[in-house]
Formats: structure tokens, sequence, C-alpha cells
């Protein structure tokens, strides 16, 4: 008797269950381990070389026609990127890549996501459709010579609007050509296309109303923006793709590729800021457009400060002792700054309560005024009796002449008081009114430039207080 009689006999029941479990283990692992080769796929199909993939800011503003200072938004991006043909020494070939993407009969095949830099979620993204275009041979330009192979058109020396694929109609491949169109097709793109409008996300496959440029991209806006493209994947046969957002690579947007199929990252580009002045906005070119640094070098990421020499009593070869001289000063006026902002706080309360109604106005004061009033009369009232009897009686020796003059003029003091007083404090508000509401106070740098002979866009850095 063998061991696996033995087994089967002795052992029939965990025997069967260890059979199963293993075979169970094993076609698990097998589909998984399908399922993530076949996501890599995905998430690999842009990770070519040459060129590598990237999204670059060109454009940010740029002058209304007939003006040089009239400003209005123009972003302008460039997306490069390649499959990775060349570096699989041509494993598969480039209809294997271009089945990876939908076809381009979808609405929303490559988008461009444009979301603040420091926000969580999308409810702060925008979306715009990047342009896309098939090119069918013999229906382009595509050159195809009666003997060898076709050759589609170089996107990489040569800028062009749209993601392009080069492809052909069987009918009319060339007889010399590989019983594909494989060798008609691209895989490197060199695209700078302009962003011409920008939605939310609405309901399931599409987007909402598009919302003009002007009134999200605003000149002085301190938020900082991070963009990237995004492909539409398209499922191919005995290949699973998730229906959920599994990563920051790969998410659904609530299933505007359409058939619950995910969106891949392509490239991403660094963050960047809306121009904070006009002159700055004047000065950019698409080679100066600002981007954002989010790569740190040292610990005190983001800020300008030299990086100081001495850490931990050892000193470091990447600074300086200036420094941290620089550091202790920047302390300094970390602190005088915080003291001057709330001292700045206090003494705009005060000014704003002081050409305020509300000190005459409030409940307390004009109850306050109405008993005085009230209890002055009473005594004036007392003193004109007293006067009367002193007057027929003849005794004090009181002047009717002297008293009565004087109470008449003390009782309409009184009783106006209130009234005289907001007339003055009124008139002095107005007054330092005229001087308080043309202060401003800057969120951020405080730029001021003679304004131009025609109209400009004012610095929407600036809020009027009051």
């Amino acid at each position: 008797m063998n061991l696996y009689s033995f087994l089967r006999k002795k052992h029939k029941k965990p025997f069967l269950g260890a059979f199963f479990a293993v075979v169970f283990l094993s076609t698990f692992f097998a589909f998984n381990s399908k399922a993530e080769a076949s996501l890599n796929d995905y998430e690999t199909l842009f990770s070519g070389k040459s060129p590598a993939a990237s999204l670059k800011l060109l454009k940010l503003v740029s002058p209304m026609a007939g003006s040089t200072t009239t400003l209005q938004p123009d972003i302008k991006f460039n997306f490069q990127g390649s499959f990775p043909f060349v570096e699989n020494n041509g494993a598969h070939e480039k209809t294997w890549y271009w089945k990876h993407i939908t076809d381009f009969d979808n609405n929303y095949v490559f988008v461009l996501r444009i979301c603040d830099a420091n926000a969580t979620g999308e409810e702060t993204c925008v979306f715009s459709v990047v342009p896309y275009q098939t090119e069918t041979y013999p229906d382009s330009s595509i050159l195809c010579p009666a003997s060898g192979t076709c050759i589609p058109p170089d996107q990489t020396g040569a800028v062009s609007p749209k993601i392009y694929h080069y492809t052909a109609k069987t009918s009319g491949l060339n007889p010399n050509n590989l019983e594909t169109n494989n060798p008609i097709q691209n895989d490197k793109f060199n695209v700078s296309f302009p962003v011409t409008s920008l939605a939310f996300l609405k309901a399931e496959k599409q987007l909402d109303t598009p919302i003009p440029l002007k009134d999200l991209f605003i000149i002085g806006n301190p938020t900082t923006y991070k963009a990237d493209i995004w492909y539409c994947s398209k499922k191919m046969s005995g290949e699973t793709l998730p229906t959920n957002d599994p990563s920051p690579d790969i998410r659904i947007f609530k299933n505007l590729c359409g058939d619950n199929l995910p969106y891949f990252k392509m490239a991403e580009s660094a963050t960047f800021k809306m121009p904070q002045t006009v002159p700055e906005a004047l000065a950019q070119t698409e080679e100066t457009v600002g981007q954002v640094d989010t790569t740190a070098s040292d610990s005190n990421a983001g800020s300008t400060l030299p990086v100081c020499g001495i850490l931990n009593g050892a000193l470091r070869t990447s600074g300086s002792f200036m420094g941290c001289i620089a550091y202790v000063g920047y302390g300094i006026y970390q602190i005088t700054a915080w003291i001057a902002g709330i001292l700045g706080r206090v003494m705009d309360f005060f000014i704003g309560y002081s050409i305020s109604d509300e000190s005459y106005r409030a409940g307390v004061v004009v109850t306050g005024w109405k008993l005085v009033r009230d209890i002055s009369n009473i005594f004036f009232i007392i003193i004109l009796i007293w006067t009367g009897f002193a007057t027929v009686f003849n005794f004090g020796g009181i002047s009717m002449k002297k008293i009565v003059p004087a109470l008449i003029i003390n009782a309409l003091i009184i009783n106006f008081s209130l009234f005289g007083t907001q007339v003055i404090i009124d008139i002095s508000n107005i007054t330092a009114r005229l001087f308080y509401n043309t202060m401003s106070v800057c969120d951020g740098k405080c730029e001021y430039y003679p304004a131009p002979r025609d109209k400009e866009i004012k610095n929407p850095n600036t809020r009027t207080t009051g």
C-alpha cells in the first residue's frame, strides 16, 4: 500500500479537505497574480522613457486682444509620454497598448484634472477634456510607400494640439506591411493643448455645465493647484479591473469613463499658483510661468532660509553658521509679527467701534439717559414750584427773573442732550469714515503700481475695511 492509498483510506475526510484547500488557494493566488499583472499593464501603459511621461504648465494668463494690460485666463499644458514599446523590445505590438485605451468615440477618453493641492477629496477638482483624434490611412496624410512600412507623422518633433492615434483601414493596408496595422500606429506623444473649459463632476457619465475660466482662476488667488492627466481604460478579454478607487492613481470619477471602468493617471504637473499681481502676470511667458517647487532639500521645506550648519552639536557640511543666525533672526521676526498682528487687530476693533453708532444706540445707554432725564425733570418741577411760592409769599430773597431763564436753559440741555450728542458724534464719524474706508488690508504682499490708461484688472489681493 502506497502513501496516497494509506492517506485516502485512513484519513479520507481530512485528505479531501486538504486537497480542495490546496486547489482553492492555488486558483485564488493564480487569479490574483493575473489580476495584479493585468492592473500593472494599465498602470505602466505610459511608462516609456523616450520621452518619459510629464505634464508641464506652459501658460496661465494672456493679454486680451487689443490691449497689453487687460488680462484673461489662458491656461495651456504640455503632455509628453510614450508606450514602453522600445524598452520592452517590442514584446507587445503597438496595437496591444492601444487596446488598453477606450475607443475614441467615447466623449471622455483623456481628461485633465485640476485640484486644490492642499484639499482632500475631489470636491474642489475641475475637469477638462484633452483634445484627441484618430488619423486613419488612407483618409489622412500618413505616408505609405509602395513597398516597405507605413510612416506616421512624428509627434515627438512637432508639437500638436491633440492626442493622435494613427491607424489604418483594413482595406487600405499595404500588402508589403505586416498583417496588422501595427507599423502605422504611434507610440510617442508630444501634445501642447489649451484648456478651453472646466467643469465639476456632476452625475454618472457626465461633467457639469462648463464654468468660464475667469470665474475660477483670478489674479491674486492664493490657492495652490495641481494638475494631472488621465486616460479612460478599456477592459481586455480575461482581465479584471477595479470598480472603485483603489489608489490615488486609479479613479472612477463617477463612472465618467462608462461601464464602471477606471481612469489611470498618465502624468501629473508640479504645483502652481495664479500670478498675485498684474505686473507679475505680464512678466510671465511660456518659459517663465510660475511653478511651486515642492521638493525639500532639508527640514525647512518650502522655506527660502539658508540651512543651519549646526545640528545636535555637529557641524553639517550642507549648511553654514550664518544660516543659524538667519534662523534666530527669523524667529524674532515671527514673534514680532505675531505681536504686531494682535495689536493691529485690537486697534482695528477700537477704531471700528469708535466710529460706530453702537456706542450711543445701545439699550443700556438709552435707558440710562431716560432715567437721568426723568429724575432731572422732577427736580426742575420742584424748583419751579418752590420759586413760585417764594415769589408769592416774598420769602427767601428768590428772584423769578434769575431762576426761571436758567431753569429753562438747563431743562432744554438735559432733554435734548442725547440728540445733540448723536448729531456731533455722527458728524465726526462721517468724517472719520472717509479716511477709514480708504485703508486697505492685504492678505498677502501688498503691491502698488500706477493704473494704466485703459481698464485693468484690479489687485484682488486687497480687501477694503469697514
